[in-house]
């Protein structure tokens, strides 16, 4: 199995891990790619339309995936709220035994994130899983975490569209 993190800070640190089977991986890439507009690198939540974000929302509740939330907006310290929310993937994500991990890239955060990924695996016990930053562009994975965590921090009607997909909520405290 493979994780790929995104996240909403529009409330507090709200984070999404997409989690897919390697086998399904390409046929989602595929899909995700299709959903671009004209000249669009990427498919940014934010800046789509609502009808875009209704056909979006529907494409990826039809992919081979599931995304887990993970809610840390009881948490006031920045920091703090990361490394927990961080915490919490790799220990399900340890419960999956996954091979890897794939991290929207803040140029900010890359050096806090290793150091803690690096002792999170260890002491989860998946010392095996490889963890990157990466570019949105780079990865049409971080796509649908990116769908859902707006959706999921949007709530009402967003959240509704996107349920189908997530398989789990976790309210992550310090």
């Amino acid at each position: 199995m493979q994780g790929f993190i995104d996240e909403s800070k529009a409330r507090g640190l709200v984070v999404a891990c997409t989690v897919a089977d390697p086998r399904a991986l390409n046929d989602s890439r595929k899909a995700l790619h299709a959903l671009r507009a004209n000249g669009q690198r990427r498919i940014h939540f934010t800046k789509e339309s609502d009808p875009r974000r209704r056909k979006i929302c529907s494409t990826i509740c039809e992919l081979e995936l599931t995304v887990a939330v993970y809610d840390t907006t009881s948490i006031r310290d920045a920091r703090r709220s990361r490394q927990a929310a961080l915490d919490a993937v790799v220990l399900d994500l340890s419960r999956l035994a996954a091979t890897r991990l794939t991290i929207e890239q803040d140029d900010s955060l890359i050096a806090a994130d290793r150091a803690y990924l690096y002792s999170a695996v260890r002491r989860h016990g998946i010392p095996d899983l490889a963890y990157y930053h990466c570019r949105p562009q780079e990865e049409p994975l971080l796509w649908v975490s990116d769908a859902v965590v707006w959706c999921y921090a949007k709530g009402g009607e967003w959240r509704r569209r996107v349920e189908p997909i997530i398989g789990s909520i976790t309210t992550v405290r310090a």
